[in-house]
């Protein structure tokens, strides 16, 4: 017998929502739908990627006689997890919420009024489940989990309050390479690599290579990497994972990246079992960053640190910009309510069609931007920034695809090129709130920058750096004074302030030429392995490759000059100190040139000659800005070597020097 298509019975009551209780019928799913308020409710909520569009399962609703009144479209991965829910022991309740099923996706306005909801939702839930995906075999999956145990096993107490402590992953690792932080080693009988595991027969060697393969795919999953699961695993006190019908201790397996991120567990591994993924699937040191912020906000809340309040919105953005979503307003909708400025902004959800996503990104940047200290979104405005935008340029766009090619800023909170690091007025607006108007002044212009043959030269050549290291190439060199060569490290190293390491046997100067020169070095090392490696180079392309790596060789010859002859010879100081520009260094969609005052600046492409290089009151950053008409458009942010700690308002005062500046 044909059922039609399940048509939702509205909703009525003040924070009413719909739960639904699984019928057991293995040939299929059905449900009971029922409504409720949420305070008066046990149910449980499900954290899940909806994972591809297409809906190719159905699950009947049966009414209260248990006959079948119309069916509900229903994505693989939520098909595969209502079966598993259906069969899994120990869990507290039958009754679940999941917004696929309990919120009518063809009702803009229920949608738009139940995500306002969410927080309470997922509050109010006896515990919420994140669902890992259906089991491979019932064997791998248990050989998997009891990998897992193990790695765990080896870490104590002490050591994640350790990590909770550290702040960040970065941090973490100084504290390892300090000596701060001590880790047991791996047991080496679980490395399918170790001198142990060589030991072992051809089959239990590969049945320990496939338990890690195991853990790596769970622990990298699609759940990792969708922006609703942020909050939805942050909202409640009881967390657990689901993985086929195995409950799992959800902090198990979300750490899992952390102890790869800092070498614990062999880095390689994952390189070796995320080769050859879809290039939408996400990187695996973005998904350790995010996934370490998500653990750590939820480890400080169960805590209840004095002090500690939810991040703000546009901190939520920043961070969690990476992942995935399907309608680029839920890249705001999706962390409203982990987000303590949420009801100061006043953004309330609306899926309504006059509400589009460019609508959504303008209102929101202007909210922001009013409420705000500092002018921290302008950075992020000019990073995501999509050439044939239509929003002002000091907007933060939403529907940005996912290339991942955004590039690198330096890093707020770390300079200081204007005296004034928060904003002593409320930001104004004209033109119908298309026109940001600021404070500041202009600095500097941009002088030179590198032959457009870079930029059509680059794209055939497997060095992401090419076009960095083609502007370094281009800068004059004759002058390779100490002096110089500092400044030049300095805007190498932009991500954030760097000096060399402290040793009594080197003068700083001499020591900054060695790294200089080390870093060079080893990029040369990387151009020529590309050019080798690339599948088609041309002539052309031949010829600037050519022409950047003599003027590499050239600048590398002139420094060596200042470097004292017992450096040049030791390989383990040479990797130590390419290691430390690395950790500095500012390449990723940048460029290096001359301003019109002399001055080295790093850059992001698309600068070019003439523009204008401005400080602004409550930015911890310099930007770049092109006049248009009688306004300004933003083209992004800046370092310039010897105006980044205030140096242009020495023995000035802003008050008097600033002046309006129009943004559009």
């Amino acid at each position: 017998m044909d059922i039609p298509y399940y048509r939702h019975e509205p909703l009525t009551v003040a924070h009413e929502i719909r739960v639904f209780k699984i019928s057991v019928e293995r040939a299929r799913v059905q449900l009971h739908i029922l409504h409720v308020t949420i305070s008066s409710s046990n149910y449980q909520a499900l954290s899940y990627a909806w994972g591809e569009a297409d809906e190719a399962n159905r699950a009947t609703v049966l009414d209260s006689h248990d006959n079948p009144v119309g069916w509900i479209p229903l994505t693989k991965n939520l098909d595969n997890a209502l079966h598993d829910l259906q069969d899994t022991e120990g869990l507290q309740h039958n009754a679940f919420w999941v917004d696929q099923i309990c919120i009518n996706q063809e009702d803009e306005h229920e949608k738009s009024s139940q995500v306002a909801m969410m927080s309470q939702i997922y509050s109010h839930a006896t515990q919420v489940i994140t669902y890992l995906g259906p089991a491979e075999s019932e064997e791998q999956d248990m050989k998997g989990i009891r990998l897992l145990h193990r790695i765990h096993g080896t870490i104590s107490e002490n050591t994640w309050s350790f990590f909770h402590k550290a702040g960040s992953i970065e941090r973490i690792e100084s504290l390892i390479e300090e000596g701060s932080l001590q880790l047991e080693r791996l047991p080496s009988d679980i490395e399918w690599c170790s001198n142990v595991s060589r030991s072992l027969d051809d089959a239990s060697r590969r049945s320990l290579e496939q338990d890690w393969k195991w853990l790596i795919r769970v622990a990298y999953g699609e759940w990792t990497q969708r922006l609703w699961m942020v909050q939805e695993q942050l909202l409640n006190q009881t967390l657990v994972a689901l993985r086929g019908q195995r409950v799992i201790d959800w902090d198990m397996i979300a750490t899992i990246p952390l102890l790869f991120a800092i070498r614990y567990l062999p880095r390689h591994y994952v390189h070796a079992n995320r080769q050859g993924r879809d290039h939408n699937f996400l990187a695996s040191h973005r998904i350790e960053r995010t996934l370490y912020g998500t653990w750590w906000e939820r480890h400080t809340s169960l805590k209840a640190r004095p002090g500690h309040s939810r991040s703000s919105l546009l901190y939520n953005l920043l961070w969690y910009w990476p992942l995935f979503c399907g309608d680029p307003r839920d890249r705001v909708y999706a962390i409203l309510a982990i987000s303590k400025d949420s009801k100061l902004l006043g953004i309330e959800p609306d899926y309504s069609a006059v509400n589009t996503a460019e609508k959504l990104s303008k209102d929101m940047s202007v909210c922001v931007l009013q409420h705000a200290r500092d002018l921290k979104l302008l950075s992020a405005a000019s990073a995501w920034r999509q050439p044939a935008s239509t929003l002002p340029t000091w907007c933060l766009p939403l529907n940005m695809p996912h290339s991942f090619r955004t590039p690198q800023m330096t890093t707020v909170g770390v300079y200081k090129p204007h005296p004034w690091r928060r904003l002593h007025q409320p930001t104004r607006f004209s033109a119908c709130n298309s026109t940001l108007i600021l404070r500041g002044q202009k600095l500097d212009e941009i002088l030179s920058s590198p032959s457009d043959l870079v930029y059509s030269c680059c794209g055939t050549l497997i060095e992401p750096q090419f076009v960095f290291l083609a502007s370094l190439a281009s800068l004059p060199t004759a002058d390779c004074s100490l002096e110089n060569v500092q400044s030049l490290l300095r805007t190498v190293t932009a991500w954030a302030p760097w000096v060399p390491p402290f040793t009594a046997h080197i003068s700083p100067a001499a020591y900054t030429a060695f790294h200089l020169w080390a870093y060079l070095r080893y990029r040369l090392r990387r151009v020529s392995r590309s050019s080798v490696l690339a599948p088609s180079v041309g002539q052309e392309e031949h010829n600037c490759l050519s022409g950047v790596t003599e003027s590499l060789q050239a600048l590398c010859e002139r420094l060596a000059a200042y470097i004292p002859s017992s450096l040049c010879d030791l390989v383990d100081q040479e990797g130590r100190a390419v290691d430390r520009v690395l950790q500095h260094v500012l390449e990723k969609g940048r460029k290096l040139g001359c301003t019109r005052e002399g001055r080295f600046y790093n850059a992001r492409q698309g600068t070019s000659a003439g523009d204008a290089i401005v400080a602004l009151q409550g930015a911890d950053q310099l930007f770049v800005l092109r006049l248009t008409g009688t306004t300004y458009k933003l083209i992004g942010d800046i370092f310039v070597d010897g105006l980044m700690n205030g140096e242009a308002y020495k023995n000035k005062d802003p008050q008097e020097v600033d002046y309006d500046i129009e943004l559009s």
